[in-house]
């Protein structure tokens, strides 16, 4: 969640440890720990690149159909 609120929303480590409430210290260690997996797992970075994608296109508008 940290690190989507990093890169899509622009926070910084400090603003996001402090909405966690988390220590900036071990959130930026746990953001540096998955920075090195998406580097090394291919399939983990395509994971979230699709998360990313579809955060940035938003949500489709459902549209109902009602009968009367």
């Amino acid at each position: 969640m940290a690190w989507v609120g990093r890169e899509l929303g622009g926070f910084t480590n400090e603003a996001l440890a402090k909405q966690l409430q988390q220590e900036p210290a071990v959130l930026s260690r746990g953001l540096g720990k998955l920075a090195e997996e998406l580097a090394s797992k291919p399939e983990l970075r395509r994971i979230v690149e699709t998360l990313c994608n579809s955060l940035r296109k938003g949500r489709r508008i459902k549209r109902l159909i009602r009968f009367a």
